[in-house]
């Protein structure tokens, strides 16, 4: 049996604390010793878990700690509502155009995944249109004051660069600002074949199976609650596969999984509409929820989280807990999994290539809310003084990321000993 990541020595305590408070299998009862409560908050804060942590089981926390997270939830109540204002003019905008379009993540996951949107932190709104419909699309989003990024161009996205108002607001350090405004991002594919180096057929008929959802009096269209999962999972995969899997992402699939596991007739339709290879995708992460939150899986999904091919299960046996540990301590392990579901060797090594010698890195972007007229020589300075010092941490980060994974590889790639195989089976 995997051990609770919880329990794994190589995080440091105050990350452990919080796995333990989301685990839905915890281990003990009561308030947690022995933890520095302000470094929790801060890993919570990065990883956007500071709501659920305080919304499970406030009883296991010090009161200021509880206190902090509540005003937490106050602000992310009020951004709720600017998102739900800003949903409605763009929405009224489109409608105006001829445009149609579905909302992606965020609030399109509420009750599904989150029962309510306040519970769940957004800092941009998803939507997918049309191909041939993306260039009006992006005329009316310039028409309502949004204006994109630059530097994002060359970036393998499912989205055009993200777009947002320039209203002068500068980062704080709060990520819970009410004012923080919210990006908008153009997607107009749902995976990117070429980046990925793996098809998943079927996607193009989630389109034609969007649903109108109504929450808290807000009309939209989305995906389907099946399609939300096969898209949803794909998401995570994606960032996954870049070593940077949101913790966030995999706490709302075992949230999905824990509240739903009786339904067994809900997961039989699961497992019969998507194609194999979405469905290995979702079952990873489905394993990655089970490992790091202690999920219950629904019947269907166990019986088909044992069909995995024999490397993936290895993968999850040898490497399920390296996401998270490698937010403390750099590592490439995701690389194995990669490779183990890609079949083309020609795709697989341009994926390793751009893993291994990446490209020029986004860096911070910070004062992308300001007008020319604000953008002082010192705000420029500062902004190229903090880019230059994250290009030293990505640097660093993949310097010290580098021996191991050449000692994972070393692992990976030797011929299986028997405990390998075993963990396979």
């Amino acid at each position: 049996m995997i051990p609770p990541i919880s329990s794994n020595p190589r995080l440091p305590a105050h990350a452990r604390v919080a796995l333990e408070l989301l685990s839905f299998s915890p281990r003990q009862e009561g308030e947690l010793p022995g933890c520095d409560w302000r470094s929790m908050l801060q890993f919570c804060d990065r990883t956007q878990l500071t709501l659920p942590v305080g919304l499970r089981d406030h009883t296991r926390l010090p009161p200021s700690v509880f206190d902090r997270i509540k005003r937490n939830l106050a602000q992310n109540t009020g951004r709720w509502e600017r998102i739900k204002q800003v949903h409605l003019r763009l929405s009224a905008a489109f409608e105006s155009a001829g445009l149609e379009f579905l909302v992606l993540k965020g609030f399109s996951h509420c009750p599904l995944f989150i029962k309510n949107p306040r519970f769940r932190v957004q800092y941009d709104l998803d939507l997918l249109v049309r191909h041939d419909h993306l260039r009006k699309a992006y005329e009316v989003t310039r028409e309502l004051g949004y204006e994109p990024l630059r530097g994002f161009e060359e970036f393998p996205l499912d989205h055009l660069p993200a777009m947002v108002k320039k209203t002068g607001w500068e980062w704080k350090g709060d990520y819970f600002d009410v004012e923080l405004p919210l990006s908008i991002e153009l997607h107009f594919r749902l995976w990117d074949l070429k980046t990925e180096g793996f098809n998943v057929p079927g996607l193009e008929l989630f389109w034609d199976r969007r649903q109108l959802r109504s929450l808290e009096g807000l009309r939209f269209a989305a995906l389907d609650p099946l399609d939300t999962i096969g898209y949803t999972t794909l998401h995570l995969i994606r960032h996954l596969f870049r070593g940077d899997v949101r913790l966030f992402h995999v706490y709302e699939v075992a949230c999905l999984l824990n509240d739903t596991s009786d339904d067994t007739g809900f997961w039989e339709a699961w497992r019969s509409r998507h194609h194999e290879s979405l469905q290995r995708v979702s079952l990873i992460s489905f394993s990655l929820a089970h490992r790091w939150f202690g999920c219950a899986i629904p019947t269907p999904v166990g019986e088909a989280m044992r069909e995995l091919p024999a490397e993936v299960r290895r993968w999850l046996q040898i490497h399920g807990d390296s996401p998270v540990t490698g937010l403390f301590y750099p590592n490439k392990d995701e690389l194995w999994l990669h490779w183990n579901l890609i079949s083309s060797p020609r795709r697989r090594m341009a994926m390793m290539g751009r893993r291994l010698i990446p490209d020029r890195p986004t860096g911070p972007v910070d004062p992308v809310h300001l007008t020319k007229e604000q953008l002082t020589w010192c705000v420029r300075a500062r902004a190229r003084w903090r880019y230059i010092l994250f290009l030293v941490q990505r640097i660093a980060h993949h310097l010290r990321a580098l021996p191991g994974t050449i000692r994972s590889a070393v692992h990976w790639f030797r011929r299986q000993t028997p405990a390998d195989a075993a963990a396979s089976d």
